[in-house]
Protein backbone atom coordinates (compact mmCIF):
# COMPACT_ATOMS: atom_id res chain seq x y z
CA UNK A 1 0.00 0.00 0.00
CA UNK A 2 3.03 2.27 0.11
CA UNK A 3 2.52 5.45 -1.89
CA UNK A 4 -1.26 5.17 -1.95
CA UNK A 5 -3.16 8.14 -0.58
CA UNK A 6 -5.71 7.77 2.16
CA UNK A 7 -8.40 10.32 2.94
CA UNK A 8 -8.24 11.43 6.57
CA UNK A 9 -10.84 13.69 8.14
CA UNK A 10 -9.27 16.32 10.39
CA UNK A 11 -10.98 16.35 13.78
CA UNK A 12 -10.33 17.61 17.27
CA UNK A 13 -11.50 15.74 20.34
CA UNK A 14 -10.54 14.90 23.90
CA UNK A 15 -8.68 11.77 24.93
CA UNK A 16 -7.77 10.47 28.36
CA UNK A 17 -4.07 9.66 28.51
CA UNK A 18 -3.00 6.85 30.83
CA UNK A 19 0.02 7.17 33.09
CA UNK A 20 2.92 4.93 32.15
CA UNK A 21 6.67 4.92 32.58
CA UNK A 22 9.22 4.13 29.89
CA UNK A 23 12.70 3.03 29.09
CA UNK A 24 13.72 6.50 29.85
CA UNK A 25 10.64 7.16 31.97
CA UNK A 26 9.78 6.69 35.59
CA UNK A 27 7.48 6.89 38.57
CA UNK A 28 6.90 10.61 38.56
CA UNK A 29 3.34 11.59 37.61
CA UNK A 30 2.65 11.40 33.89
CA UNK A 31 3.20 14.93 32.51
CA UNK A 32 0.22 14.30 30.23
CA UNK A 33 -2.05 12.89 32.92
CA UNK A 34 -5.67 13.97 32.69
CA UNK A 35 -7.31 15.32 29.56
CA UNK A 36 -5.52 16.95 26.68
CA UNK A 37 -6.55 18.33 23.27
CA UNK A 38 -5.91 15.78 20.55
CA UNK A 39 -5.75 16.72 16.90
CA UNK A 40 -5.28 14.80 13.69
CA UNK A 41 -3.10 16.05 10.87
CA UNK A 42 -4.60 19.17 9.33
CA UNK A 43 -4.32 17.75 5.81
CA UNK A 44 -7.23 15.90 4.21
CA UNK A 45 -4.98 13.61 2.19
CA UNK A 46 -1.84 11.94 3.49
CA UNK A 47 0.51 9.43 1.86
CA UNK A 48 2.97 7.05 3.44
CA UNK A 49 6.41 8.57 3.97
CA UNK A 50 9.74 6.79 3.48
CA UNK A 51 11.89 6.68 6.62
CA UNK A 52 15.57 6.13 7.35
CA UNK A 53 15.62 6.63 11.15
CA UNK A 54 13.14 6.49 14.02
CA UNK A 55 13.07 7.43 17.70
CA UNK A 56 10.42 6.72 20.33
CA UNK A 57 9.59 8.17 23.73
CA UNK A 58 7.07 7.28 26.39
CA UNK A 59 4.01 7.94 24.21
CA UNK A 60 5.34 9.61 21.07
CA UNK A 61 7.35 8.67 18.01
CA UNK A 62 9.49 10.66 15.58
CA UNK A 63 10.92 9.58 12.25
CA UNK A 64 13.54 10.97 9.88
CA UNK A 65 12.50 10.57 6.26
CA UNK A 66 14.81 9.62 3.43
CA UNK A 67 14.79 13.24 2.30
CA UNK A 68 15.97 14.43 5.73
CA UNK A 69 12.77 15.83 7.23
CA UNK A 70 11.43 14.95 10.70
CA UNK A 71 7.83 14.03 11.45
CA UNK A 72 6.45 13.22 14.90
CA UNK A 73 3.17 11.86 16.23
CA UNK A 74 1.57 10.72 19.48
CA UNK A 75 1.51 12.60 22.78
CA UNK A 76 2.27 16.30 22.39
CA UNK A 77 1.12 18.15 25.50
CA UNK A 78 4.71 19.12 26.37
CA UNK A 79 5.67 20.10 22.83
CA UNK A 80 7.49 16.81 22.16
CA UNK A 81 6.17 16.67 18.59
CA UNK A 82 8.15 19.82 17.77
CA UNK A 83 5.55 21.28 15.41
CA UNK A 84 5.06 24.52 17.32
CA UNK A 85 1.99 23.31 19.18
CA UNK A 86 1.06 21.45 22.33
CA UNK A 87 -1.54 18.99 21.10
CA UNK A 88 -1.27 15.28 20.43
CA UNK A 89 -1.65 13.88 16.94
CA UNK A 90 -2.41 10.37 15.67
CA UNK A 91 -0.92 11.30 12.30
CA UNK A 92 2.50 12.71 11.52
CA UNK A 93 3.19 16.43 11.87
CA UNK A 94 6.38 18.06 10.61
CA UNK A 95 8.76 19.77 13.00
CA UNK A 96 8.39 23.53 12.79
CA UNK A 97 11.79 24.49 11.34
CA UNK A 98 10.95 22.48 8.19
CA UNK A 99 14.60 21.51 7.87
CA UNK A 100 15.68 18.78 5.44
CA UNK A 101 19.11 18.02 6.93
CA UNK A 102 18.15 15.84 9.89
CA UNK A 103 20.32 12.77 10.48
CA UNK A 104 18.96 11.05 13.63
CA UNK A 105 16.25 11.40 16.28
CA UNK A 106 15.66 10.05 19.81
CA UNK A 107 12.78 10.26 22.29
CA UNK A 108 12.68 10.51 26.10
CA UNK A 109 9.79 10.62 28.58
CA UNK A 110 8.29 13.74 26.99
CA UNK A 111 11.13 15.30 25.00
CA UNK A 112 12.89 14.67 21.72
CA UNK A 113 16.39 15.38 20.44
CA UNK A 114 17.91 15.11 16.99
CA UNK A 115 21.15 15.71 15.12
CA UNK A 116 21.56 17.39 11.76
CA UNK A 117 24.02 16.50 9.04
CA UNK A 118 26.09 19.56 9.99
CA UNK A 119 26.77 18.01 13.40
CA UNK A 120 24.47 20.30 15.35
CA UNK A 121 22.09 19.01 18.05
CA UNK A 122 18.55 20.20 18.69
CA UNK A 123 15.94 19.30 21.31
CA UNK A 124 12.30 20.08 22.05
CA UNK A 125 9.49 19.19 24.46
CA UNK A 126 9.52 18.99 28.25
CA UNK A 127 12.41 20.94 29.77
CA UNK A 128 11.47 21.11 33.43
CA UNK A 129 14.77 19.51 34.42
CA UNK A 130 16.96 21.12 31.76
CA UNK A 131 16.89 17.99 29.57
CA UNK A 132 16.88 20.07 26.37
CA UNK A 133 20.34 21.45 27.21
CA UNK A 134 19.45 24.99 26.24
CA UNK A 135 20.56 26.72 29.47
CA UNK A 136 17.11 27.10 31.06
CA UNK A 137 14.10 25.04 32.14
CA UNK A 138 11.49 26.41 29.74
CA UNK A 139 9.59 23.90 27.61
CA UNK A 140 10.00 24.25 23.84
CA UNK A 141 7.52 23.07 21.21
CA UNK A 142 9.93 23.69 18.35
CA UNK A 143 13.47 22.35 17.81
CA UNK A 144 15.92 24.46 19.81
CA UNK A 145 19.68 24.20 19.51
CA UNK A 146 21.65 23.05 22.57
CA UNK A 147 23.43 25.88 24.35
CA UNK A 148 27.00 25.25 23.20
CA UNK A 149 26.04 25.36 19.49
CA UNK A 150 28.67 22.70 18.79
CA UNK A 151 28.92 21.11 15.34
CA UNK A 152 30.66 17.87 16.26
CA UNK A 153 27.84 15.81 17.74
CA UNK A 154 27.89 12.21 16.53
CA UNK A 155 24.99 10.59 18.44
CA UNK A 156 22.37 11.44 21.05
CA UNK A 157 20.24 9.37 23.45
CA UNK A 158 17.29 10.84 25.37
CA UNK A 159 16.56 9.33 28.78
CA UNK A 160 13.69 9.98 31.17
CA UNK A 161 14.49 13.54 32.19
CA UNK A 162 18.09 13.66 31.05
CA UNK A 163 19.96 13.43 27.77
CA UNK A 164 23.44 12.19 26.85
CA UNK A 165 25.32 12.63 23.60
CA UNK A 166 28.64 11.61 22.09
CA UNK A 167 30.92 13.87 20.09
CA UNK A 168 33.05 12.86 17.11
CA UNK A 169 36.07 13.16 19.42
CA UNK A 170 34.70 10.29 21.52
CA UNK A 171 33.79 12.51 24.49
CA UNK A 172 30.39 12.04 26.18
CA UNK A 173 28.27 14.88 27.53
CA UNK A 174 25.05 14.74 29.57
CA UNK A 175 22.50 17.24 30.86
CA UNK A 176 19.15 17.42 32.66
CA UNK A 177 17.99 15.81 35.92
CA UNK A 178 20.77 14.55 38.17
CA UNK A 179 18.89 13.32 41.24
CA UNK A 180 20.65 9.94 40.99
CA UNK A 181 23.93 11.07 39.45
CA UNK A 182 22.82 10.27 35.90
CA UNK A 183 24.75 13.25 34.53
CA UNK A 184 27.97 11.59 35.68
CA UNK A 185 29.45 14.56 37.53
CA UNK A 186 30.26 12.75 40.79
CA UNK A 187 27.59 14.80 42.55
CA UNK A 188 23.89 14.93 43.36
CA UNK A 189 23.54 18.49 42.09
CA UNK A 190 19.89 18.34 41.10
CA UNK A 191 20.02 19.44 37.47
CA UNK A 192 22.32 20.60 34.71
CA UNK A 193 20.69 22.83 32.11
CA UNK A 194 23.53 22.66 29.60
CA UNK A 195 25.88 19.90 28.33
CA UNK A 196 28.68 18.90 30.70
CA UNK A 197 31.38 16.36 29.91
CA UNK A 198 31.31 13.01 31.68
CA UNK A 199 34.85 12.57 32.97
CA UNK A 200 37.73 13.29 30.60
CA UNK A 201 37.73 10.17 28.43
CA UNK A 202 37.54 10.53 24.68
CA UNK A 203 37.32 6.82 23.90
CA UNK A 204 33.56 6.33 24.12
CA UNK A 205 32.06 4.71 21.03
CA UNK A 206 28.39 4.04 21.91
CA UNK A 207 25.96 5.12 24.63
CA UNK A 208 22.39 4.67 25.81
CA UNK A 209 20.22 6.54 28.32
CA UNK A 210 17.49 4.93 30.41
CA UNK A 211 15.00 6.41 32.82
CA UNK A 212 17.49 7.49 35.48
CA UNK A 213 20.73 5.87 34.34
CA UNK A 214 23.08 5.76 31.39
CA UNK A 215 25.64 3.29 30.06
CA UNK A 216 28.40 3.70 27.52
CA UNK A 217 30.88 1.46 25.76
CA UNK A 218 34.55 2.33 25.24
CA UNK A 219 36.74 1.44 22.28
CA UNK A 220 38.58 -1.10 24.45
CA UNK A 221 35.38 -3.13 24.78
CA UNK A 222 34.74 -2.21 28.43
CA UNK A 223 31.26 -1.19 29.56
CA UNK A 224 30.49 1.52 32.10
CA UNK A 225 27.23 2.66 33.73
CA UNK A 226 26.20 5.46 36.09
CA UNK A 227 23.15 6.99 37.77
CA UNK A 228 20.27 5.18 39.46
CA UNK A 229 21.23 1.69 40.51
CA UNK A 230 18.76 0.46 43.09
CA UNK A 231 17.47 -2.34 40.88
CA UNK A 232 20.96 -3.49 39.90
CA UNK A 233 20.70 -1.88 36.45
CA UNK A 234 24.28 -0.58 36.63
CA UNK A 235 25.59 -4.14 36.65
CA UNK A 236 28.54 -3.66 38.98
CA UNK A 237 27.48 -6.39 41.40
CA UNK A 238 25.48 -4.49 44.00
CA UNK A 239 22.67 -1.94 44.31
CA UNK A 240 22.96 1.80 44.76
CA UNK A 241 23.66 4.91 42.72
CA UNK A 242 26.93 5.66 40.98
CA UNK A 243 27.66 9.34 40.50
CA UNK A 244 30.26 8.75 37.81
CA UNK A 245 30.90 5.90 35.35
CA UNK A 246 31.46 2.53 37.03
CA UNK A 247 32.72 -0.59 35.26
CA UNK A 248 30.10 -3.26 34.76
CA UNK A 249 32.80 -5.93 35.07
CA UNK A 250 36.31 -6.60 33.80
CA UNK A 251 35.16 -7.98 30.44
CA UNK A 252 36.60 -6.31 27.35
CA UNK A 253 34.37 -7.90 24.72
CA UNK A 254 31.22 -5.81 24.98
CA UNK A 255 29.90 -4.67 21.60
CA UNK A 256 26.52 -2.94 22.14
CA UNK A 257 24.44 -1.63 25.08
CA UNK A 258 20.84 -0.47 25.61
CA UNK A 259 19.15 0.98 28.71
CA UNK A 260 15.52 0.62 29.76
CA UNK A 261 13.56 1.93 32.69
CA UNK A 262 15.32 -0.06 35.40
CA UNK A 263 17.16 -2.69 33.41
CA UNK A 264 20.03 -2.87 30.94
CA UNK A 265 20.99 -5.31 28.18
CA UNK A 266 24.16 -5.64 26.15
CA UNK A 267 25.68 -7.79 23.44
CA UNK A 268 29.15 -9.28 23.52
CA UNK A 269 31.42 -9.67 20.53
CA UNK A 270 30.60 -13.38 20.38
CA UNK A 271 26.96 -12.41 19.76
CA UNK A 272 25.62 -13.49 23.15
CA UNK A 273 23.08 -11.30 24.94
CA UNK A 274 23.28 -10.36 28.61
CA UNK A 275 20.84 -8.40 30.80
CA UNK A 276 20.72 -7.13 34.39
CA UNK A 277 18.54 -5.05 36.69
CA UNK A 278 14.82 -5.34 37.41
CA UNK A 279 13.16 -8.61 36.41
CA UNK A 280 10.20 -8.73 38.81
CA UNK A 281 6.75 -9.31 37.30
CA UNK A 282 7.69 -8.90 33.63
CA UNK A 283 10.77 -11.01 32.91
CA UNK A 284 12.43 -8.25 30.88
CA UNK A 285 15.87 -9.81 31.41
CA UNK A 286 14.94 -12.78 29.24
CA UNK A 287 16.28 -15.38 31.63
CA UNK A 288 13.20 -17.60 31.80
CA UNK A 289 11.63 -16.33 35.01
CA UNK A 290 10.26 -13.26 36.76
CA UNK A 291 12.20 -13.62 39.95
CA UNK A 292 13.93 -10.69 41.58
CA UNK A 293 16.63 -8.45 40.23
CA UNK A 294 20.13 -9.14 38.97
CA UNK A 295 23.07 -6.93 39.91
CA UNK A 296 25.45 -8.58 37.45
CA UNK A 297 25.03 -9.52 33.77
CA UNK A 298 23.13 -12.78 33.26
CA UNK A 299 22.92 -14.54 29.92
CA UNK A 300 19.65 -14.28 27.99
CA UNK A 301 18.08 -17.66 27.22
CA UNK A 302 18.67 -17.86 23.49
CA UNK A 303 21.08 -19.61 21.14
CA UNK A 304 20.89 -16.76 18.63
CA UNK A 305 24.21 -14.96 18.11
CA UNK A 306 23.65 -12.70 15.11
CA UNK A 307 22.04 -9.75 16.93
CA UNK A 308 22.87 -6.34 15.46
CA UNK A 309 20.50 -4.04 17.39
CA UNK A 310 19.04 -3.77 20.90
CA UNK A 311 16.36 -1.47 22.29
CA UNK A 312 14.62 -1.51 25.67
CA UNK A 313 11.23 -0.15 26.69
CA UNK A 314 9.72 0.26 30.13
CA UNK A 315 9.35 -3.36 31.06
CA UNK A 316 10.30 -5.17 27.87
CA UNK A 317 13.31 -5.68 25.64
CA UNK A 318 13.82 -6.25 21.92
CA UNK A 319 16.70 -7.42 19.75
CA UNK A 320 17.07 -7.45 15.97
CA UNK A 321 18.95 -10.08 14.01
CA UNK A 322 21.03 -9.42 10.90
CA UNK A 323 18.19 -10.94 8.86
CA UNK A 324 15.86 -8.21 10.14
CA UNK A 325 13.89 -10.61 12.34
CA UNK A 326 12.87 -9.02 15.64
CA UNK A 327 12.58 -10.86 18.96
CA UNK A 328 11.16 -9.34 22.14
CA UNK A 329 10.63 -10.39 25.74
CA UNK A 330 9.08 -9.03 28.92
CA UNK A 331 5.76 -7.22 29.27
CA UNK A 332 3.21 -7.76 26.51
CA UNK A 333 0.12 -6.20 28.06
CA UNK A 334 -0.20 -3.70 25.21
CA UNK A 335 0.97 -6.04 22.45
CA UNK A 336 4.42 -4.44 22.34
CA UNK A 337 6.12 -7.76 21.63
CA UNK A 338 4.17 -7.93 18.38
CA UNK A 339 3.02 -11.54 18.32
CA UNK A 340 -0.58 -10.83 17.30
CA UNK A 341 -2.11 -10.96 20.77
CA UNK A 342 -1.68 -9.60 24.26
CA UNK A 343 -0.33 -12.22 26.61
CA UNK A 344 1.29 -12.70 29.96
CA UNK A 345 4.94 -11.61 29.99
CA UNK A 346 7.38 -13.54 27.81
CA UNK A 347 10.43 -14.48 29.85
CA UNK A 348 12.72 -15.28 26.95
CA UNK A 349 13.12 -13.97 23.39
CA UNK A 350 9.97 -14.51 21.33
CA UNK A 351 9.80 -13.87 17.61
CA UNK A 352 7.75 -10.81 16.70
CA UNK A 353 5.71 -10.34 13.56
CA UNK A 354 7.76 -7.19 13.02
CA UNK A 355 10.80 -7.14 10.76
CA UNK A 356 13.13 -4.34 9.72
CA UNK A 357 16.53 -2.88 9.08
CA UNK A 358 16.04 -0.41 11.96
CA UNK A 359 14.24 -1.12 15.24
CA UNK A 360 13.39 1.02 18.27
CA UNK A 361 11.24 0.74 21.39
CA UNK A 362 9.22 3.39 23.22
CA UNK A 363 7.52 3.21 26.59
CA UNK A 364 5.16 0.39 25.61
CA UNK A 365 5.42 0.34 21.83
CA UNK A 366 7.89 -0.80 19.18
CA UNK A 367 8.66 0.44 15.67
CA UNK A 368 10.73 -0.89 12.78
CA UNK A 369 11.75 0.38 9.36
CA UNK A 370 11.63 -2.20 6.59
CA UNK A 371 14.08 -2.42 3.69
CA UNK A 372 11.61 -0.49 1.50
CA UNK A 373 11.79 2.41 4.03
CA UNK A 374 8.22 1.88 5.25
CA UNK A 375 7.71 2.31 9.00
CA UNK A 376 5.66 -0.14 11.06
CA UNK A 377 4.72 0.13 14.74
CA UNK A 378 2.89 -1.98 17.32
CA UNK A 379 1.95 -1.90 20.99
CA UNK A 380 0.29 0.87 23.00
CA UNK A 381 -1.54 3.50 20.96
CA UNK A 382 -3.43 5.42 23.65
CA UNK A 383 -1.90 8.69 22.43
CA UNK A 384 -1.70 7.83 18.73
CA UNK A 385 1.99 6.91 18.95
CA UNK A 386 1.64 4.19 16.30
CA UNK A 387 0.94 6.91 13.75
CA UNK A 388 -1.70 5.25 11.58
CA UNK A 389 -4.54 7.73 12.17
CA UNK A 390 -6.31 6.09 15.09
CA UNK A 391 -6.21 6.07 18.87
CA UNK A 392 -7.08 2.43 19.31
CA UNK A 393 -5.85 1.34 22.72
CA UNK A 394 -3.16 -0.86 21.21
CA UNK A 395 -2.18 -3.09 18.33
CA UNK A 396 -0.52 -6.45 18.93
CA UNK A 397 0.65 -6.70 15.32
CA UNK A 398 2.56 -4.25 13.10
CA UNK A 399 0.59 -1.44 11.47
CA UNK A 400 2.07 0.96 8.95
CA UNK A 401 2.69 4.50 10.16
CA UNK A 402 2.21 7.41 7.84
Amino acid sequence: MKGKAKVIMAITFWVMVAAYGCGGAGESPDPAAGQEPFETNASNVITYASYKAVGAGLSHTCGVTTNGTIYCWGAGLNGELGNGGNSSSNLRVQESTVNSNWASVTGGWAHSCATRTDGSLWCWGDNGEGQLGIGNSVDKNSPTRESTAATDWAAVSAGGYHTCARKTSGAVYCWGMNDHGQIGQNSYDYRYKYPVQVGTATTWKQLSSGMWHSCALKTDGMLWCWGYGWYGQLGYGSIGDKLKPAKVNADTNWALVACGREHTCAKKKDGSLWCWGDNVTYGQLGIGNVRGQKTKPVKVLTAITDWNALSLGQFFSCGKRKSGAIYCWGSNGSGQIGIGKETNPKTQPTKSQGIGTVMITGGSHTCAIKSDNSLWCWGSNASGQLGFGSIDTHSSYPVQAY
